[in-house]
């Protein structure tokens, strides 16, 4: 820099004039601060990239300690089926029921009521009467049984009774028993274990929890012996547990059984179709509790 300042000085006095003199001086003493700023602001620059790479891997490292500690309390994930037999036959009508066509049979004879000189009935019209009378009786006994009774004569209808084989031997097994009432399949490995539904937990790679209540209904039946069909993707109840001391999350899935009987997968060894009333004291409170919220 001195030389620089020699060299105009000489320059100025050489006859150059004083003010290119000044106007030289003072751009020779701007180069130097120029370029102390021009490296100033590089390292300027270095050293903020430094502080923001330091300050990304401090934010990852809490995030990823944040995950893990997430994945490490979040409860099991677990998926039950609610495998279901549907009504065979009509239900046996309720006593409301029938006191209701006993009035509006009331009603209807009170209105049809015939007048003194119309009161002559054929004899005959009054058998055909009664004869039907009784027919609907015995069709409130409905069908159900695999055998079928003649009745009412060579010209009467078949009529089967509502009770089976399956129910007079309480036969459980049997998708013959109950055959006005909804069924649902409950599973046990062992005389000794409890029954339930068939559960298992939610595994890596199983995108949703639908393909986990197919893989748990698979792992108790022989897929290959029966037809289920899922009525949804969505689970249909989700029960708040608890497993081996670690919390889960039950979430139940509704399937109907379309055709096929149940043929257990080891180490599955013992099955039962159970009405809504029967599974009380059979599964636990809290899967009873569940089931009775959605199931009829």
């Amino acid at each position: 820099m001195l030389r620089a300042v020699v060299s105009v000085a000489g320059e100025a006095g050489r006859g150059l004039g004083a003010a290119g003199g000044l106007q030289r001086l003072g751009a020779a003493l701007w180069r130097p601060r120029a370029a102390l700023c021009s490296g100033g602001a590089a390292l300027g620059a270095v050293a903020h990239c430094r502080r923001a790479s330091v300050l990304q891997a401090g934010l990852a490292t809490t995030r990823g300690l944040a995950t893990t500690a997430a994945r490490a309390d979040a409860p099991l994930l677990r998926a039950a089926v609610c495998l279901e037999r549907y009504p065979r036959i009509t239900p046996e009508k309720s006593q409301l029921q029938l006191d209701v066509e006993a009035m509006q049979a009331q009603v209807q004879a009170d209105a049809a009521a015939l007048m003194p000189q119309e009161v002559a009935t054929d004899k005959a019209d009054a058998e055909k009467a009664a004869e039907e009378a009784r027919r609907a009786e015995a069709d409130r006994d409905g069908f159900g049984s695999m055998s079928f009774e003649q009745e009412g004569g060579e010209d009467g209808p078949l009529v089967a009774p509502r009770t089976t084989w399956a129910d007079k031997a309480n036969d459980t097994t049997s998708l013959d028993r109950k055959l006005d009432r909804t069924l649902f399949l409950v599973v046990r490995r062992a005389a000794a274990d409890p029954w339930g539904l068939p559960t298992a937990t939610h595994e890596l790679g199983e995108v949703g929890l639908r393909l986990t209540a197919e893989r748990a209904l698979s792992a108790a039946c022989d897929l290959e012996q029966m037809q289920p069909y899922f009525l949804s993707n969505t689970p249909s109840a989700v029960q708040n547990g608890s497993l081996d001391g670690q919390d889960a999350q039950t979430y139940f899935f509704r399937a109907l059984l379309v055709k096929g009987n149940v043929h257990l997968v080891l180490p599955y060894q013992e099955h039962a179709w159970l009405t809504l009333e029967e599974l009380e004291g059979k599964v636990s409170e809290d899967d009873f509790g569940t089931l009775r919220s959605f199931a009829d």
